[in-house]
């Protein structure tokens, strides 16, 4: 009832649901995700498979323990299941149209939200020229290099300046206008970086660029997540490794998703635990640069991505930054220091009687061995 006309032909189609060309009552031309039936049944049934798969590989396989087969599994049912909610990814396309209001050179569709459900995405229509569709962009005139530099940095905008990202930015989901404008579409799956990941990420990326073994084992460090018992000589070569390989290399030549997916190929093999949002940082980067490349095949995706990493060590190092973090740390430590005496007198009384435990656990007093 709510569309004058409505094109049984899809403009697109994909596992979950169809998008169909369509016009209001109002005139406007839209187009509307529609969610194929009882797909959302379907997907349900087939993730608790997959978990029950995953719990039974914990217990009988100690590689699947080790790798945590099961939090890798919830965390792609999780993800799925936010696709199939076209609410949650009308919220992302709004997300992420505001990173681009001052940037008249990004287009996000509009959604209409009086007209869209959990099923039902109704969305602006913008009739542009598919990424894919290089012979089209060449005989319409368009910049290939000019687009190829502005997808790239407007997605290094999304992860290392806004720290919520499109996660699945191939050539079908990316389109131009005239103007070399891009448009960016289909946001069911985007990752989200903190303020400590992306600026921990910025200095993966610097260390890959210098090829510094210690800055990215000081990356790895700094994000928190290796083992005890990590054998660090080994990690030191299997990262020395991953340099030789890029060694002498042109920055033009080097491609930054496949050396963060070579580094975290490498973290998985020592169990150093790697974010789910991180690891799609690395997909992401992978799809784009495939795309990138047929626009513009000597673009340097380093050389873009170099600024902005810079950029964030900047803001690390700046005096106010360092003024908030000192504040931040002092009340955290004043917090110890006030549950420290109670801790000695638990241990000075355990002492007495003669109960020496085998550990002594201070809560977060690592924080005093900078």
């Amino acid at each position: 009832e709510i569309f004058k006309e409505f094109n049984d032909v899809p403009l697109g189609a994909a596992s979950i649901g169809q998008v169909h060309y369509a016009v209001l009552h109002s005139g406007q031309p839209v187009a509307v995700k529609v969610q194929r039936p009882n797909i959302e049944q379907t997907m349900k049934t087939d993730l608790e498979i997959l978990q029950q798969l995953a719990v039974l590989a914990e217990h009988r396989l100690e590689w699947a323990a080790s790798y945590q087969v099961k939090a890798m599994v919830d965390e792609f049912s999780k993800a799925i299941l936010a696709e199939i909610d076209y609410q949650v990814e009308g919220r992302n396309a709004i997300k992420i149209a505001k990173q681009f209001t001052d940037d008249s050179k990004v287009r996000i569709p509009s959604i209409y939200w009086e007209y869209s459900t959990k099923k039902v995405l109704t969305m602006e229509f913008i009739e542009g020229v598919k990424i894919s569709e290089l012979d089209t962009l060449k005989s319409k005139g368009y910049d290939a290099k000019a687009l190829a530099e502005r997808i790239t940095q407007a997605v290094f905008h999304q992860i290392f300046i806004e720290g919520f990202f499109h996660g699945d930015p191939h050539p079908g989901n990316v389109a131009a206008l005239p103007g070399e404008v891009i448009i960016f579409m289909d946001f069911g799956m985007v990752g989200r970086l903190t303020p400590d990941m992306r600026k921990n990420f910025s200095s993966l990326v610097i260390a890959i660029m210098r090829q510094n073994t210690n800055g990215v084992i000081k990356a790895f460090t700094q994000m928190g997540f290796l083992p005890d018992e990590v054998n660090r000589q080994r990690l030191r070569l299997d990262i020395d490794d991953i340099r030789d390989k890029y060694y002498d290399v042109p920055l033009s030549n080097v491609s930054l998703g496949e050396a963060i997916n070579d580094l975290f190929t490498v973290a998985n093999r020592h169990h150093i635990r790697i974010p789910t949002d991180l690891t799609l940082v690395g997909k992401t980067l992978l799809t784009m640069e495939a795309m990138v490349e047929k626009l513009d095949p000597d673009i340097s995706i380093l050389h873009i991505a170099e600024p902005f990493g810079r950029q964030l060590l900047k803001e690390r190092y700046h005096p106010k930054t360092v003024a908030e973090n000192m504040y931040h740390q002092w009340n955290e430590y004043e917090e110890i220091m006030i549950d420290l005496p109670k801790k000695l007198h638990e241990l000075v009384s355990i002492t007495k009687k003669g109960k020496i435990p085998l550990e002594v656990n201070i809560p977060k007093i690592e924080m005093f061995l900078i």
